[in-house]
C-alpha cells in the first residue's frame, strides 16, 4: 500500500495506525468486550449433510473476548477501536470446531452529534441520551481461522485468514466518570472462507470456498485513563 508515495507492508501499516490514533488530537479509553452469534454457513452446511446423511445441527454458537483501544476523535462525531478478539466454536454432535483470532478495526459513528461538541468524558453527556449515545458502527476485520473437524474416521484440521465486514447500532451508557458500557448489534459478512476440500468425497471438487454471513450481539466495557 501507498501513502504520500510511501510503501507500507502490512506489520508496517498496523504500527502506522496505532501510532497516527495516539499521536492525534482526541482523548482514550481502554476497553474489553464479550459477544455471542450466530453464522449462517449455507453452502458448506448443505455439502456435508449430504456427505454424512447428517441431518442434525453442524455450526455451533460462536463465543467472542477481546480488548480494544477506545480513541475519540476531538471535535468530531467518530471513534476508532482497534482490537485483538478470540472468537471460538466449540466442539458439536457433528464434530466440528473453531478458533478464530481476529484485528479488527471499528469506526464508531454518532449520527446525531457529528459535531462532537463535548469533548469530555461519556459521564458528562448524559443528557440529550440518544442525540449524544446513540451510534453505527463500521467494522473491518481480517480473521485466522483453525477449523477441526472430527467424526472418528473423518478427521481434519485446516486454517485460513479472511476478510469480514460488519455494519450496526448500538447505545453508550455512561455509568461513572471514567466507565462506561456500549451493548450493540452487528451483522456480519465474511469473504473467501475457504474449507479443505479433503473432508468432501468428491474428486472433481477444486475447492470450497463461501461466504458466510452472522449476527453478534456485543457488549463493551471502557475504562477511560
Amino acid at each position: 500500500m501507498k501513502w504520500h508515495g510511501i510503501r507500507f507492508k502490512s506489520k508496517e501499516l498496523i504500527l502506522f495506525v496505532f501510532v497516527f490514533i495516539i499521536s492525534a488530537k482526541g482523548f482514550a479509553q481502554i476497553g474489553v468486550k464479550a459477544s455471542y452469534a450466530r453464522a449462517s454457513y449455507t453452502n458448506v452446511e448443505e455439502k456435508l449433510k449430504r456427505q454424512f446423511d447428517d441431518v442434525g445441527k453442524i455450526f455451533g454458537d460462536n463465543f467472542e473476548f477481546g480488548i480494544y483501544y477506545r480513541y475519540q476523535i476531538k471535535n468530531t462525531g467518530f471513534e476508532l477501536l482497534p482490537g485483538i478478539n478470540w472468537r471460538f466454536s466449540p466442539k458439536g454432535n457433528f464434530g466440528l470446531s473453531y478458533q478464530r483470532y481476529v484485528f479488527e478495526i471499528p469506526v464508531i459513528i454518532y449520527p446525531l452529534n457529528m459535531e462532537g461538541d463535548c469533548g469530555c468524558p461519556d459521564f458528562s453527556i448524559r443528557n440529550k441520551f440518544f442525540e449524544k449515545h446513540l451510534f453505527f458502527i463500521l467494522s473491518p476485520s481480517v480473521n485466522y481461522e483453525k477449523k477441526i473437524l472430527d467424526r472418528g474416521i473423518v478427521s481434519a484440521t485446516f486454517t485460513n485468514t479472511y476478510f469480514k465486514l460488519g455494519l450496526g447500532a448500538g447505545i453508550l451508557l455512561p455509568l461513572t466518570e471514567k466507565i462506561s458500557l456500549a451493548p450493540d448489534i452487528i451483522f456480519n459478512w465474511a469473504f473467501n472462507d475457504k474449507w479443505e476440500k479433503g473432508i468432501f468425497n468428491n474428486p472433481e471438487l477444486k475447492e470450497v470456498s463461501t461466504t458466510y454471513n452472522d449476527v453478534s450481539f456485543e457488549l463493551r466495557l471502557n475504562y477511560k485513563f
